[in-house]
């Protein structure tokens, strides 16, 4: 059965569907980089390799070796891009400056910062480091670390530097006599004392409901009728055997 009209197909179609309808689309190719770069040239063809070489090392290299001139690729860049001229100077860095920073980078921190040798480019600059021997009255400016120092042997008290004989620990079985007498002293009566026992007192000792009842021993007899007493019943559930039943 073949539906031609819209109306009559909106009623099998999702929301879902009606508003997002389907696209095609073909899958991607697979990107793969090419298995070999192309013999280099020159130092503008290779991968990783630099774009420009100072005057310097140029004169120092072959001919397929060296790259573009400095200033010529400075005046190429400033005649083709002329709204570059603000930003770019007119002569290249200087060449020393420039073999100095590379000679950095290609050192540790511990050859540019620490050692005396000739890892540095500045030893090759400025020569090395030697050791100067100053003047008997040289005064060295303490630091706020120096300044602000203070020797632990000489702030200490004599209890912590000198060692304490061992004392022989207090038993705590002996009764303390002050602790004693603090526990007797009293702070007051409570309210049950003060009102309740009080009330209770004078009532026995006055005698306000007349004269106490004799106290008669209760003799209690066990006899064939007499009922069974609690803990009878007690030990009969739990299947207890007197000691009187035994013997």
């Amino acid at each position: 059965m073949l539906l031609e009209v819209e109306d009559e197909t909106r009623d099998f179609i999702t929301i879902y569907k009606k508003d997002f309808p389907s696209k095609k689309a073909g899958r991607p190719k697979e990107y793969r980089p090419q298995p070999e770069y192309p013999s280099p040239l020159n130092n503008l063809n290779g991968p990783y390799r630099k774009c420009l070489n100072t005057q310097r090392q140029n004169d120092a290299l072959t001919l397929n070796e060296q790259t573009e001139d400095p200033q010529h690729a400075l005046n190429r860049i400033r005649k083709k891009y002329p709204h570059l001229k603000e930003f770019l100077s007119e002569v290249v860095p200087d060449e020393d400056l420039i073999e100095r920073e590379e000679n950095q980078l290609k050192q540790t921190v511990y050859q540019m910062d620490y050692s005396k040798g000739d890892y540095s480019p500045r030893a090759k600059t400025y020569g090395k480091w030697k050791d100067i021997r100053l003047a008997e009255d040289w005064i060295i400016s303490e630091t706020t670390q120096r300044n602000s120092y203070r020797n632990p042997w000489k702030i200490a008290t004599e209890d912590l530097i000198r060692l304490k004989k061992a004392k022989k620990p207090p038993d705590n079985l002996v009764p303390n006599r002050k602790e004693r007498e603090i526990l007797r002293i009293r702070t007051g009566d409570s309210e049950y004392d003060a009102t309740i026992a009080a009330t209770g007192n004078r009532v026995v000792k006055e005698c306000l409901f007349g004269p106490p009842l004799p106290i008669e021993p209760q003799i209690y007899t066990k006899g064939p009728d007499s009922p069974p007493s609690e803990c009878s019943e007690i030990l009969a559930d739990k299947k207890f055997v007197l000691p009187s039943n035994i013997i």
